[in-house]
């Protein structure tokens, strides 16, 4: 590289840096909690914080500009295990994203700095992260003679959130009498979104007491498979691409173990007349 192209991409690079400081940004009107309210997110998303610049030290933060002239330092009082910083939004403006990758309960710290070198208060706000919610069938495979009447039932994995959401899917099908050998085109599918399951714990209604029959007098196979669940911090947590970005975000997170549960109910045969010698 020629001597003079490098120091034209080092000064840009400087202007750049300069420009973020600068300019900062305007704070996003949905951010609403101050620091007295914990801020509840899920484990390896991408979250908005925001602090407020002090006017006498950035008088032009005012709109259209936002410009902003002190720095801001954000760190954690205990470092979590796994955490980033936004490379566009990073620890030295007034609203970085942040992605904790580890659950637990965290202290998030920023400081705001004049262009003088005067440290100002130190504000903290307590950050818990969640792990994905999970479901899971909560019994076993069904197997049985004629007609099958139950509510499904799955567990959800308590991860201290509420207001789960569930998506699944019933594909019903016919069997040869080997039960292993698909009999015709599927008979159905059906996927059904946001099943409303308000909090944690096992044996959740998924599907309310229903009678699952069998079909063209052949063995009937009705599958049950969970696509995903989400729950009120998931949810929150979606912010960023949901929100900001414009793009459809609703994140389902799946099922870790069983996420099948399969009904198959069986025709009993007809006995056919019994026959003997003319007399």
């Amino acid at each position: 590289m020629k001597k003079m192209n490098f120091f034209k991409i080092a000064f840009t690079l400087v202007l750049a840096i300069s420009f973020s400081v600068a300019f900062g940004q305007a704070k996003d009107a949905n951010l609403t909690e101050d620091q007295t309210v914990d801020m509840v997110m899920t484990v390896g998303t991408e979250v908005p914080f925001y602090v407020a610049p002090d006017a006498y030290f950035n008088p032009g933060y005012v709109g259209p500009g936002w410009t902003i002239t002190s720095s801001f330092l954000w760190s954690f009082a205990v470092d979590p295990a796994s955490f980033s910083f936004d490379a566009v939004n990073t620890a030295t403006t007034i609203a970085p994203d942040i992605t904790i990758g580890t659950a637990g309960s965290y202290v998030l710290n920023v400081v705001e700095t004049s262009t003088d070198g005067c440290a100002g208060t130190t504000r903290s706000v307590n950050v818990d992260v969640l792990d994905a919610p999970t479901a899971d069938f909560s019994v076993g495979d069904v197997e049985q003679c004629g007609d099958y009447t139950a509510a499904v039932l799955v567990d959800i994995a308590d991860n201290t959130a509420t207001l789960f959401e569930v998506d699944y899917t019933l594909v019903v099908q016919n069997y040869l009498a080997d039960k292993v050998t698909v009999d015709g085109a599927v008979i159905s599918t059906t996927p059904i979104t946001d099943v409303a399951l308000g909090t944690p714990g096992a044996a959740q209604t998924l599907i309310a007491s229903a009678t699952y029959g069998v079909l063209n007098t052949k063995v009937t196979r009705y599958t049950f498979t969970i696509d995903g669940v989400n729950d009120a911090v998931s949810r929150v947590s979606d912010y960023i691409p949901s929100i900001r970005d414009g793009a459809a975000a609703n994140t389902l997170y799946a099922s870790l173990t069983d996420d099948t549960f399969i009904v198959t109910v069986l025709p009993s045969p007809t006995t056919g007349p019994i026959f003997h010698l003319a007399n």
